[in-house]
This record gives C-alpha cells, structure tokens and sequence, in this order.
C-alpha cells in the first residue's frame, strides 16, 4: 500500500510500516557504508519497531474488538 500512496490506509494496517522501512534502509546503509558504526542506530530502531507491532497487536487485538 505504500508503493501504490496510500500512506494512510498502510498505517491503518501496519502501523510499524514507516518505521520498518527506515530501519531497513539503515541496514542497507550499514552494509554499503562499513566506515561508520550504526549498531547503536539499528538496535535502538529494533526497538522500537518491536514496541510498535507488540502495542499495535494488543490494541487491534483486545480494544477494536469489543
């Protein structure tokens, strides 16, 4: 959905999505740049990426079906 511009409705689905994606071009970058360190950049993403979809599971899963 967010290839095709639907930022919104990706949001709606996933919200991890826009945040998953900086994280794999951090990764990308961190395989093309071997100068600079980015573990602290790519952990500090991981989690918050992992805090996001475990939040996001639990509201969809107990708060939109009531």
């Amino acid at each position: 959905m967010v290839f095709e511009g639907r930022f919104a409705d990706a949001f709606h689905m996933f919200p991890a999505v826009y945040t998953l994606l900086l994280f794999f071009a951090t990764v990308g970058l961190n395989f093309v740049d071997r100068k600079r360190d980015y573990s602290n950049i790519l952990v500090f993403l991981a989690i918050i990426n992992a805090a996001i979809m475990i939040i996001s599971y639990f509201y969809k899963h107990f708060f939109l079906h009531l």
